[in-house]
């Protein structure tokens, strides 16, 4: 939409409102793209420390205080508690996409070096660049939880052109380019600026270069509007034992289903956000052999653009491990959840000893 110059229209369709299951903290904000910040936690001392900052008014926190924060990773305010996940209103969320510079991604990619300024919005807080670092900080938040659950997984509401958005905060050092995040030979990360074409907001990946790029030391894999289902397969069939797993807006097919289920043993973390089914039918058998065989995984989102391929024979198999649960559609449009569908799944997160978070039901994207 940033591309084809249109604007968020100022309300919704109503839909099913969110379940949440007894004993749970109802959360707003899941399906939102997640928020920038990967270093920065500050605290009311820290803040009071500064001598005399300029505050940057866009960003809500002083220059000075964010390379402080970013240079000090003591600075992670105590957790609410053990695992915690949810909102954390104690945190400032940084805008900060020259993060893309700072750590470009691989040549083997494809990608092309573009400058923040040259996309739709530019360095703005409504900007594709800011959109983007989102993204990216919500994967590294997710990261970070599943290497350590004792972090939490914490963000922070912002308004963004009207709108309240939930901004995913990383702990220190675990966003794109931390020293405590995946690098190297361990992770693909293809949600990048320089891996979208400015002109278009097209990815520049190819399937070639996928599956070029990783290999079996690969164990944190990150796509982003990807349509080449078979090569997306044949990539997850390629890495080693995957730890993290996310997939933003592209086609899932059976074929990339069974390709994870074959990874479930370590697989930790799964989010498939804004993708499209591709060939796959209304309760697929396959979503259940995914979770039937990731005894470990802890964090699972899902969410598909059209159609609910989901049933359930899928939540009878929902590992008791998890502790993250987001199944969600969008709130208007072809293939919403049904309210029986909803209840189905509420019922089975029940059976979860573990779960700190959920969320079902047709949600606004937006959020």
């Amino acid at each position: 939409a940033l591309w084809r110059g249109r604007k968020a229209a100022a309300t919704a369709p109503g839909g099913l409102s969110p379940q949440v299951a007894p004993g749970l903290s109802p959360q707003v904000g899941w399906g939102a793209p997640p928020g920038p910040g990967h270093h920065a936690y500050p605290c009311s001392e820290i803040m009071r420390r500064a001598s005399k900052p300029k505050t940057t008014q866009s960003r809500g926190i002083s220059k000075p205080s964010v390379q402080r924060l970013a240079a000090s990773p003591a600075l992670h305010p105590p957790p609410k508690s053990e695992f915690y996940i949810g909102e954390d209103s104690r945190l400032k969320a940084v805008e900060d996409v020259d993060v893309f510079s700072r750590h470009p991604s691989p040549r083997a990619l494809g990608g092309a070096a573009d400058a923040a300024s040259k996309f739709p919005g530019g360095r703005t807080t409504a900007g594709y660049p800011h959109l983007l670092q989102r993204l990216s900080d919500h994967v590294y938040s997710v990261c970070a939880y599943c290497h350590d659950p004792s972090l939490g997984a914490r963000f922070v509401f912002k308004k963004i052109k009207g709108f309240k958005r939930a901004v995913w905060v990383p702990p220190p050092n675990c966003g794109l380019g931390g020293a405590d995040a995946p690098a190297g030979a361990a992770v693909v990360d293809t949600l990048h600026l320089h891996m979208v074409d400015k002109s278009n907001g097209r990815s520049r990946l190819t399937g070639e270069a996928l599956c070029r790029s990783v290999s079996s030391e690969t164990t944190h894999l990150f796509i982003n509007s990807f349509k080449d289902a078979p090569a997306l397969a044949d990539a997850i069939s390629r890495c080693g034992a995957l730890q993290v797993v996310t997939i933003f807006e592209s086609n899932v097919s059976q074929a990339v289903v069974e390709a994870l289920a074959a990874k479930g043993a370590s697989l930790r973390g799964l989010l498939i956000d804004k993708c499209t089914p591709d060939g796959l039918g209304t309760g697929d058998g396959c979503w259940a052999s995914l979770f039937a065989a990731s005894p470990g995984l802890l964090w699972c989102t899902l969410n598909m653009s059209v159609g609910w391929p989901f049933g359930a024979q899928s939540w009878e198999t929902l590992p008791t491990s998890l502790r993250a649960l987001s199944v969600t559609q969008p709130m208007y449009g072809v293939g919403a959840a049904q309210p029986a569908e909803v209840e189905a799944l509420a019922t089975a997160a029940k059976r979860l000893p573990a779960l700190k978070w959920l969320k079902i039901g047709n949600a606004d994207p937006g959020l």
